[in-house]
């Protein structure tokens, strides 16, 4: 376990944004069920989302090398009849790889790591069980037998946006026409939005008519090339710390929804004392860094749509709580949600990553956000700060080039 000490200061100066995991990952599994090798230029150091990726199409029968900043992704000439399937602690690699797969092979084997096994995974199997496979348990670790036929689907709800975003990289290569439709009480249409950008820069024939997605499948062309954006999820938290870190690499044009953080990082650091609402209902990755902003802030912010935020790495509900009231917070739990009124002081504090990359961040962020507004008072220890690793492995180098400062322990 890697524990690390930080006494905070205000942050200053400007890094590059890392690699977004998100199109990445789509990338990949796209690159994966393609015509003809990709070159995936991703750039920075590969986070463990992306490797979970690397893992679940060399899986598929793909070859991969690695090379400074890219990846090539070579597809099999058959896919295996069987595949056994280790996700790491990826929720998004599982949910996309499993249909993908079960569309290919006979059968699928999918497992993870703890925190993975313990995460939601019914309704999707469900769907695909209705469309000729078969299932012997719905967490992980468990068995998918038979191939996904064509046809129509459900997915809805308010659990996850990848389930979504699974089928339709699924029913992109099925022979044949399918209709996806998506619940309208599905949040993160975002995410399905990258999702569609992704396959359409394989070639996949997808149109849209309101909740209905209508695929023609096929084998995916490859586009030989591409470039992986800039992550506004894992930048936003380096936003957070203060007013004066920028970061480059960043597309405002992005499908990202989380470039939202721009606006309302603004709105709570322009608070006088009123109140603010955050719907997270499209931005759940965002909740961790405004609610760590929100705790020195001048005013009220509430969180509202965060239900989802309990099926995370960790339960996040719980997380956020537990970590700011550590550093003396001023936050309540009430059943629409979360309100943070912003404390005079931080103060010294221990807390845990939760085994969640977006805690540790989200400690960090709250820390540095108190000292530039003068109120932080002592340092703060994060224990298993290691988790960053997920999504943003160069995030306390990062923030030790912007003026932090940090000691293992």
């Amino acid at each position: 376990m890697m524990n690390i000490r930080i006494v905070p200061h205000a942050l200053r100066g400007c890094v590059k944004a890392p690699p977004s995991k998100s199109q990445a990952v789509r990338l990949i599994i796209c690159a994966a069920l393609a015509d003809l090798p990709t070159r995936i230029n991703i750039g920075g150091v590969l986070p463990d989302d992306i490797k979970a990726a690397l893992d679940a199409a060399a899986a598929l029968g793909c070859g991969i090398v690695e090379g400074d900043g890219y990846v090539l992704i070579s597809p099999p000439e058959e896919y295996p009849n069987k595949a056994d399937i280790f996700c790491r602690e990826s929720g998004a690699v599982a949910r996309f790889i499993l249909p993908a797969a079960a569309a290919l092979c006979d059968e699928v084997s999918i497992d993870g790591d703890a925190g993975l096994r313990a995460r939601p995974m019914g309704e999707l199997i469900s769907e695909m069980e209705r469309h000729g496979c078969s299932a012997d348990g719905d967490s992980l670790p468990f068995r998918i037998k038979g191939r996904l036929r064509p046809g129509e689907y459900m997915s809805g709800g308010n659990i996850s946006s990848q389930y979504a975003s699974g089928l339709l990289l699924a029913l992109s290569v099925l022979p044949g026409e399918s209709v996806l439709t998506v619940d309208d009480s599905l949040e993160n249409s975002g995410y399905i939005a990258m999702t569609v950008e992704a396959l359409r820069l394989f070639g996949a024939d997808i149109k849209i008519r309101g909740e209905n997605f209508y695929i023609k499948g096929g084998r995916l062309k490859s586009p030989c090339s591409v470039d992986v954006e800039g992550d506004w999820s894992g930048a936003a938290y380096l936003l957070s710390c203060g007013r004066g870190v920028e970061l480059t690499g960043l597309y405002p044009e992005s499908c990202q929804r989380d470039k939202e953080i721009v606006p309302l990082l603004s709105k709570i650091r322009t608070l006088q004392g009123g109140e603010l609402n955050i719907d997270c209902g499209e931005i759940p990755d965002l909740a961790p860094a405004l609610a760590a902003a929100a705790a020195s802030c001048r005013g009220i912010v509430r969180f509202f749509n965060i239900e989802r935020l309990r099926f995370k790495e960790s339960d996040r509900i719980k997380a956020i709580c537990e970590t700011l009231t550590a550093l003396g917070a001023d936050i309540s739990l009430y059943e629409e949600g979360l309100a943070i009124r912003g404390a005079d002081k931080l103060h010294s504090a221990v807390v845990s990553s939760f085994g969640d990359h977006r805690m540790v961040m989200a400690a960090a962020v709250a820390a540095a956000a108190a000292a530039e507004n003068g109120k932080f008072d002592g340092e703060l220890i994060i224990r298993g700060a290691e988790a960053v690793k997920k999504s943003y492995p160069g995030f306390f180098s990062d923030y030790e080039s912007l003026g932090g400062e940090i000691y293992g322990l």
